[in-house]
């Protein structure tokens, strides 16, 4: 790709920016729908989606001209202090679709933060309710959960948490259920769910692996 480093003022002092098989040579110029283009024009689809977790279309006016319509207002403001009008209407929409036992919304800046506050909130439930003790998170082995100490706790991709070892807590973790390939030799998912989680507790093995 013609697309060199010096077209893109600073990107060498980006750290942690891109990875997989993308380079920095790799340079997004705009968007349009469900389209990414380069600096050349060349088209691409974004199978990336934010996250893999963003799917509202690049250029859409509608977001375009509701988050100028913010700006205008207000560009920044921290939520322990005000409140919102645009915040209390997102969070009686999505009261509206949520399962009927949920009341409240709390809104955060990532995935990571939002599995690292669901974590904190677990804790606190079984704390108040006199069960300090209830503190760990059964995770998957390759699962991934967020870049925070507690979420990337609940993960096992091995290839994020192989550096941090000493840092994570150590909470237990359980294979994939993944039948075709099973590391304990169970043809069936429901065979497999109910030894894992409930009668071998030998499957809960230990998070200090790489």
């Amino acid at each position: 790709m013609a697309n060199c480093l010096g077209t893109a003022k600073g990107a060498d002092k980006i750290f942690g920016q891109v990875y997989g098989l993308s380079t920095l040579d790799t340079i997004c110029d705009h968007g349009k729908g469900v389209y990414l283009f380069d600096k050349e024009g060349k088209k691409y689809i974004d199978f990336s989606s934010g996250p893999s977790v963003v799917c509202i279309g690049h250029g859409d006016q509608r977001v375009i001209q509701a988050m100028v319509e913010q700006m205008k207002k207000v560009s920044y403001f921290h939520r322990g202090s005000w409140l919102n009008e645009r915040a209390g209407e997102l969070a009686e929409r999505l009261i509206k679709v949520a399962p009927r036992n949920m009341k409240w919304c709390h809104f955060t800046c990532s995935g990571s933060e939002a599995n690292e506050t669901a974590i904190k909130l677990a804790h606190q439930y079984h704390l108040e309710k006199g069960d300090p003790e209830k503190y760990m998170i059964i995770g998957r082995w390759q699962s991934w959960h967020g870049n925070t100490l507690g979420s990337l706790s609940a993960s096992g991709m091995t290839s994020r948490r192989r550096k941090f070892g000493p840092l994570v807590f150590q909470w237990p973790k359980i294979e994939a259920p993944l039948c075709y390939h099973c590391l304990l030799s169970i043809s069936e998912m429901g065979h497999f769910l109910n030894r894992t989680l409930w009668h071998d507790q030998a499957a809960l093995t230990s998070s200090l692996r790489p």
